[in-house]
């Protein structure tokens, strides 16, 4: 690690593209080690980041992966895509969980997402409510403070998706009576 001479006057940016491009590197063979993660960790620690920015980091890079999968020629084999997918899924779900009560709390402010959850508790969603149910989950995900800098994969982000990431039995707790 001391090995890496990074400039007397390295800004957060640097650091953190520095960081970001390490992840990338990793991720050139579509799977990140147990060795690999302990290196990020070890930059990290030497370039003053906590756990909380190379988790967001991975995010960043994990979902960008995730939305131009098709653009990636090196990056095409199903089976790599579906081990990004899970880490990616794993990792939004740990984010999803510690941050439940907010996410409760704007799904509740939002009238008409709360019309929609009723609705798919009874019925079956129509083609145009399951859109408009996904674009509203990923706005709530939006807000909590760790996503709001990061471009979420839309495309990757779909209704079953989604579900995988919110906290089990999210939507009965979102429903219940406040």
């Amino acid at each position: 690690m001391e090995m890496i001479n990074l400039p007397a006057n390295n800004s957060w940016i640097l650091k953190k593209y520095f960081l970001e491009m390490a992840i990338l590197t990793i991720w050139a063979d579509k799977k990140v080690e147990e060795e690999e993660l302990a290196f990020l960790k070890r930059l990290c620690d030497y370039m003053g980041f906590n756990e909380d920015d190379l988790e967001n980091s991975m995010i960043a890079i994990e979902g960008f992966v995730l939305e131009h999968w098709e653009d990636l020629n090196t990056l095409q084999n199903k089976q790599d895509y579906e081990q990004v997918s899970a880490q990616f899924i794993a990792r939004m779900s740990r984010i999803a969980d510690k941050n439940r009560n907010r996410l409760i709390r704007e799904v509740q402010d939002r009238e008409d997402l709360m019309e929609l959850l009723r609705k798919a508790k009874s019925n079956e969603l129509n083609d145009k409510e399951k859109v408009r149910l996904q674009e509203l989950l990923i706005f709530v995900l939006k807000t909590i403070p760790t996503l709001v800098i990061i471009s979420l994969p839309q495309h990757f982000l779909t209704l079953p998706i989604l579900l995988k990431i919110l906290p089990k039995d999210f939507f009965a707790e979102t429903l219940q009576p406040s």
